[in-house]
């Protein structure tokens, strides 16, 4: 099974990575982490926003004790949000958003 689980780091976003991650327990479920970067904005604040957006990734798949164990994909994709998110589970071919 494939879960897309979208975050923009806030209080609610991190609930529901936490849900996703209590949902991904067989050992062939994967489990990604897609956070969308505005792509309306200069292109060096798009480079500096998706290099931290990855490092906030990977440190919340660090610290969030339902994501250990589970496989953890963090991607970074640019654009408008509902349309990165529908391309982020296009792409892991997502049994679920």
């Amino acid at each position: 099974m494939n879960i897309v689980a979208a975050t923009d780091f806030s209080t609610r976003s991190n609930r529901a990575l936490r849900q996703a991650g209590l949902l991904v327990r067989s050992p062939d479920a994967k489990l990604h982490l897609v956070h969308v970067v505005d792509e309306d904005q200069p292109a060096e604040l798009i480079r500096i926003e998706e290099q931290e957006a990855q490092r906030v990734l990977v440190e919340q798949i660090a610290s969030m004790p339902e994501l250990h164990n589970v496989q953890c994909y963090p991607t970074v994709v640019r654009g408008h949000p509902f349309d990165g998110i529908l391309r982020a589970a296009a792409a892991a071919d997502a049994d679920l958003v």
